[in-house]
């Protein structure tokens, strides 16, 4: 397995696979199981499955393995979520000030070619696009 199981978000304690239930069926084996904390038992309320078959060169193929599964829900925890949404939600604020900046950029050409302006007056329009802009920041 890649990742290893959290400690308890509620008490600190050693998580574990608790096996809930086997079951046999001709070569194959199974179980059922959670995750639970050591230490104050909480658990979570889905269960996982693990089951392998017995293969006729005498090895053991796994059939179901729900256990990288669970211990992803298991090691979950608000604060990936909230930075994940940060991360999100910073991205959005970005292509949004690049999106008003374009049609700022588009407004600003599309003035300057339907009439004409003094040196001065473009300067000025110039500036204006520039506070319209840094509003943004």
């Amino acid at each position: 397995m890649s990742e290893e199981l959290k400690t308890c978000p509620f008490c600190g304690g050693k998580a574990k696979f608790r096996p809930i239930t086997n079951s046999i069926h001709g070569a194959n084996r199974g179980f059922l199981f959670r995750i639970e904390c050591s230490r104050c038992r909480v658990t979570l309320p889905k269960q996982y499955a693990l089951e392998y078959v017995f293969t006729e060169l005498g090895g053991l193929k796994a059939v179901v393995d729900e256990r990288e599964m669970a211990i992803k829900s298991w090691n979950r925890r608000v604060n990936n979520e909230i930075e994940s949404g940060n991360i999100q939600m910073d991205n959005s604020k970005k292509l949004l000030k690049e999106e008003y900046n374009k049609a700022v950029d588009d407004t600003i050409k599309a003035i300057k070619e339907e009439y004409a302006f003094t040196i001065l007056e473009e300067e000025k329009i110039d500036e204006i696009a520039q506070q319209l802009r840094s509003e943004t920041e």
